[in-house]
C-alpha cells in the first residue's frame, strides 16, 4: 500500500514539473531591411507577461515551454511564434494599414501613405467607449495618438484641456492646435479671465471646443508636422485637429438609433497629511499670568487658536477636553444656554477625503438618419447630466446637431450642418488663490483636527449667518479669514451657461470626374452668463 503511494506521489510531482517547466527565450526582432526594431512588443499569449526589444532589437523572458509568443510593432504586422530558446523575427509593413484611406484639410480623402506628413486618426467608437463622465471630448484622444500630450483640468467639471502634439513651439505664446470641424476653423482657445489663467484665482470655463458632442464625431484626425501646417496656413503652426461629423447614411427604411453612457469618478489621490499636531500654537485655560483664557458660568475651559490659520499646535493626546468651534456654535445656535460641550484633542475621525463625493455622469443620445441617391440627413440630440465629486457641483449639457445634403442636379449639391448646444454649470470650484478654493484651505490655511462631517453638519447658523471653525476668538465668532468649506460649497458659489449656435452650410459643384469645386460659409454665435451667489 505504501509503495502505491508513493509512486502516486511521484507521478504527481513530475506531472507538476512538466506543467511548470519553464524555457529561457532570447531572441532578436528586425525589420525587412534586417535593421533592429527598438521597443517591439513581445508578450506571452493568453497571459500579461512580456517584455519590449532593447537598442538592438533583442529581448530576453523566461515563458512556459509549450507557449506561444505574440510579437509586435506599430505598423508592422504582428506574428506569433512557439516559445524556443532562441527565436529571431523579422515584421513586415502592414499593407492594409498603408492603404488607409483618411480626411485631410478641406474634406479631402487621401491614402494615408501618400501623405507627406504624419496623421493618427481615431474613430467614432473609440469616442463613444470613452464617453461616460468625459465633457470634454478631446480628453478621449488620450493614450491614442503617439506625440500627443493632454493634461486635463483636476477637480474641475467642464474644465479646459492644455493640447500639445510633439511638444511646445513657443515659450510665452499659445500652443494649442488649430480646430477643424468639416473643414471650417472654429474657435477653441480658452474662455477664461487673466487672473485665473495666471493662478490668482478664479474659475475654469473649458475651452469652446469641449461644445462638441461625441457622439456626433465620425473621426478624429491629428495632423502633425509643418508639412500638415502647410494646410491651413500660420494658424496651423502649432498643428491641426480635424473632426468629421456623421452624415446620413443609406440604409433600408429610417434608421434610428439610441446610446447611453454612464460613468462614474472618484478622487484618487490626495496630499499625504500629518496627523500628529492640531491647529494653532497653543492650547489652555489659563494666558501666562494665569488668567483664564475661556471661563463659561465659572468653569474654565481649555481653547486653541481659532484664528490661526495653521497647524503647529500641541501633540494629539486622545485625552484633553478642549472648546473645539464646533462646541461653541451648538452653543450658540442653541442660545447659550447651559453649558457647552467639549470635544477630545485627537486627529479628525473624518479627514478631508471625506469631503468628496462620488460623481456621476449620464449620457443619453438619439439619433435619425436616412439617406437615398439624391438626400442624405441626420438629426441628432444628446443630453448629459454630471454631478461632480465636490459637492454642489453640476453640470447640464443639452446637444442639438441636424445635417443635410441635396442634390439639386447632376452638377450641384446643397449641403448644410448646424449644431445648438445649451448648458449650465452649478458650483465649479475656484482654482488658485483664492479662499473659495477649499483645496487651498485643506493644504495651506486650514486647522489638521477639523471634521468634515461637523463642518457639513454646521456651516449655517440658525440666523443665517455663518458657522465658522477660523473664528476671531472663543467669545467672538466673525470668521478671521478662511470660510467653512462647506459655506464656500453651499452659500458662496459660482454658476455659469452657455448658448452656442456654430455650423456651416454651402454648394458644391461637380465640374469634372475628378474635379469639384465648394463654396462654404461657416457661423459660429455664443452668449454666455456667469455669476455667484452672494454672500449671506
Amino acid at each position: 500500500m505504501k509503495k502505491k503511494f508513493f509512486m502516486f506521489l511521484a507521478l504527481f510531482l513530475a506531472g507538476i514539473g512538466v506543467l511548470t517547466a519553464q524555457t529561457q527565450v532570447r531572441g532578436t526582432v528586425v525589420d525587412e531591411a534586417g535593421i533592429p526594431i527598438i521597443g517591439a512588443t513581445i508578450q506571452v499569449k493568453g497571459t500579461a507577461q512580456g517584455t519590449v526589444t532593447d537598442l538592438d532589437g533583442q529581448f530576453s523572458l523566461t515563458a512556459p515551454a509549450n507557449a506561444t509568443l505574440v510579437i509586435s510593432y506599430v505598423g508592422l504586422v504582428t506574428q506569433e511564434v512557439p516559445v524556443s530558446p532562441r527565436v529571431n523575427v523579422t515584421l513586415v509593413p502592414d499593407t492594409e494599414l498603408l492603404q488607409e484611406v483618411v480626411v485631410t484639410a478641406l474634406g479631402i480623402s487621401r491614402e494615408k501613405k501618400s501623405l507627406g506628413y504624419s496623421v493618427a486618426e481615431v474613430g467614432a467608437d473609440e469616442m463613444i467607449k470613452s464617453r461616460g463622465g468625459v465633457v470634454n471630448p478631446i480628453n478621449s484622444l488620450v493614450g491614442k495618438v503617439s506625440g500627443l500630450q493632454i493634461t486635463g483640468s483636476t477637480g474641475n467639471i467642464g474644465g479646459s484641456s492644455k493640447i500639445l502634439i510633439r511638444g511646445a513651439k513657443s515659450i510665452s505664446g499659445n500652443n494649442q492646435p488649430l480646430f477643424v470641424i468639416d473643414g471650417v476653423p472654429i474657435e477653441g482657445t480658452d474662455y477664461n479671465t487673466t487672473e485665473a489663467a495666471r493662478g490668482g484665482g478664479g474659475y475654469d470655463y473649458g475651452n469652446l471646443i469641449q461644445d462638441i458632442n461625441p457622439d456626433d464625431i465620425e473621426s478624429i484626425s491629428v495632423l502633425k508636422g509643418p508639412n500638415a501646417s502647410a494646410l491651413y496656413g500660420s494658424r496651423a503652426t502649432n498643428g491641426v485637429v480635424m473632426i468629421v461629423t456623421k452624415k446620413g447614411a443609406s440604409q433600408k427604411g429610417l434608421g434610428i438609433s439610441f446610446n447611453t453612457g454612464i460613468g462614474f469618478e472618484k478622487v484618487n489621490k490626495l496630499p499625504v497629511m500629518q496627523t500628529k499636531y492640531g491647529g494653532g500654537y497653543s492650547l489652555g485655560a489659563y494666558d501666562d499670568k494665569g488668567k483664564p483664557l475661556a471661563r463659561i458660568n465659572g468653569v474654565d475651559y481649555n481653547i486653541i487658536d481659532y484664528d490661526t490659520d495653521e497647524s503647529w499646535g500641541p501633540a494629539f493626546d486622545g485625552t484633553t477636553k478642549y472648546l473645539s468651534w464646533y462646541d461653541l456654535a451648538k452653543w450658540e445656535n442653541g442660545g447659550k444656554v447651559g453649558a457647552p460641550t467639549t470635544s477630545i484633542w485627537q486627529k479628525p475621525a473624518n479627514d478631508i477625503d471625506k469631503f468628496f463625493e462620488t460623481g456621476v455622469s449620464l449620457t443619453n443620445n438619439i439619433n435619425i438618419s436616412r439617406a437615398n441617391d439624391n438626400t442624405a440627413f441626420r438629426v441628432s440630440y444628446t443630453n448629459m447630466s454630471l454631478k461632480g465629486y465636490m459637492p454642489n457641483s453640476h453640470l447640464k449639457k443639452n446637444s442639438f446637431n441636424a445635417s443635410g445634403s441635396i442634390k439639386l442636379t447632376n452638377k450641384y449639391e446643397l449641403f448644410s450642418n448646424i449644431t445648438y448646444l445649451n448648458q449650465a454649470t452649478t458650483g465649479r470650484p475656484e482654482t488658485g488663490y483664492g479662499d473659495n478654493n477649499v483645496m487651498q484651505k485643506f493644504i495651506q490655511w486650514g486647522q489638521r483636527q477639523l471634521d468634515m462631517k461637523e463642518l457639513k453638519s454646521l456651516y449655517k447658523l440658525s440666523d443665517g449667518t455663518q458657522a465658522v471653525w477660523n473664528r476671531t476668538g472663543w467669545d467672538n465668532p466673525t470668521p478671521a479669514y478662511s470660510n467653512n468649506p462647506y459655506w464656500s460649497r453651499y452659500m458662496n458659489y459660482q454658476n455659469d451657461s452657455r448658448n452656442r449656435l456654430y455650423g456651416n452650410a454651402g454648394i458644391k459643384a461637380y465640374i469634372l470626374k475628378n474635379l469639384t469645386a465648394q463654396f462654404k460659409t461657416s457661423l459660429d454665435f455664443f452668449s454666455d452668463k456667469q455669476y455667484s451667489i452672494p454672500l449671506i
